[in-house]
């Protein structure tokens, strides 16, 4: 689904300059605190165990979301970047780069 919103540098730019203007607005910051509080509940109940597997690995699924939600801005702003900032080669063999947007690792 990202890729159909961030498939060109025009849209991607426009997301970026969205999610810098987000990053210092004080509902951001609520929803960040409030994120960051039930990532906090989510690792204090994985490393206390006790649930069944199944239990456990919908922490561990909730727990990635939760994470990937607070870096999309960072991530998007910083691929905006990179893609502004390549410079261009005029290597005629040179096989064209191939862009995906990747996870976060936790």
């Amino acid at each position: 689904m990202q890729d159909d919103l961030l498939n060109s540098q025009d849209k991607l730019d426009a997301a970026a300059g969205s999610f810098a203007d987000l990053l210092g607005h004080p509902g951001w910051l609520l929803l960040k605190n409030i994120i960051e509080l039930n990532i906090s509940v989510l690792t204090d109940r994985i490393i206390q165990g006790g649930e069944s597997e199944e239990d456990m690995n919908r922490l561990r699924d909730k727990l990635q979301i939760h994470k990937d939600i607070l870096a999309t801005p960072a991530n998007t702003i910083k691929q905006a970047k990179a893609v502004e900032t390549e410079e261009p080669s005029f290597d005629p063999y040179e096989k064209p780069k191939l862009y995906r947007i990747d996870k976060p690792t936790a």
